[in-house]
């Protein structure tokens, strides 16, 4: 019977405590028979709480209580270590599924790239996604996501540009979060022209902004000290019903310190304080830096 996927399917499976004795209890039990679902689903708890050093020792330990994991296991087990920014041992982990005879899908290889992205491996999440094609696996917007986002992480905006128009091409519709993935990797190259054509773009596509866009594209016109440029966006966003957040006041204020306007920053405080948004030590010190 499968005890763990029995708690998960009624509702259970998030309620950490529960989970863990039920797994111990479980473990001590001679009469009963473990099943793959029930060490996947406790694998895929692990994930959700970034053990995935618990979850490589568990799903190695699998085989000699004679239970053989699945794609389903290997899956949850890549997952922990995307989740735990861990992409060599998600590399490991891969090549031990794929001698076990295990086919990946797509959401292996999505799961395995969003783990090189983590630990900042473009190169790495290149290889994967050309594994993936090689192997008949089609990429999915998610994949396709996974791998802008790696790019963006090193700056290679360049890179994130190309892989949207091989996505286009490939019939994949880009999504908000292939948008923000690309303003991001704009605004880490310092490349605040090309963010504002990436967001004109998403515009014209008929993908709404979220205050992820907005506030990448603050933060790209704030590398280059576009205070100006920033400060519009900002009135853009509130004029679309768009809410500011922390990061976004934070943004505009980096901006204002890098454009040496202190009055301006100290005003985006005020308006930041009168709209109930807490300010955080970013915004203090950015404030005291504009100062300067």
């Amino acid at each position: 019977m499968p005890v763990i996927k029995g708690i998960g399917m009624a509702g259970g499976r998030d309620d950490v405590l529960k989970l863990d004795w039920l797994w111990e209890w479980l473990n001590k039990q001679t009469g009963v028979k473990q099943e793959v679902f029930d060490d996947s689903a406790y694998i895929s708890h692990l994930a959700r709480r970034k053990r995935w050093s618990d979850a490589v020792e568990l799903c190695a330990g699998m085989p000699k209580v004679g239970v053989t994991p699945n794609v389903f296991t290997y899956n949850s087990v890549i997952t922990a270590c995307e989740k735990g920014a861990q992409w060599e041992a998600a590399e490991q982990v891969f090549e031990e599924m794929q001698t076990a005879g295990v086919q990946p899908d797509d959401i292996t290889y999505n799961a395995l790239i969003s783990a090189c992205e983590k630990g900042a491996q473009w190169e790495a999440a290149e290889q994967v996604f050309e594994e993936m094609q090689t192997a008949g696996v089609k990429p999915t917007v998610i994949t396709y996501n996974a791998l802008i986002s790696a790019h963006g992480k090193d700056a290679q905006w360049e890179r994130a540009r190309t892989t949207v128009e091989e996505m286009q091409t490939a019939g994949v519709q880009p999504d908000d979060i292939t948008y923000n993935a690309l303003i991001s990797a704009c605004e880490k190259g310092a490349q605040w022209e090309a963010a504002e054509q990436v967001f004109e773009e998403m515009q014209t596509a008929g993908v709404k902004p979220t205050v992820i866009t907005y506030n990448a594209l603050i933060s790209a016109h704030g590398k280059d000290a576009q205070w100006e440029q920033a400060r519009t966006t900002v009135e853009e966003m509130q004029a679309a019903g768009v809410q500011p957040d922390n990061i976004t006041y934070n943004a505009l204020i980096s901006a204002y310190r890098k454009g040496a306007q202190w009055e301006a920053a100290e005003q985006v405080l005020e308006r930041m304080q009168t709209a109930g948004v807490k300010p955080t030590v970013i915004t203090y010190s950015s404030l005291i830096s504009a100062y300067e």
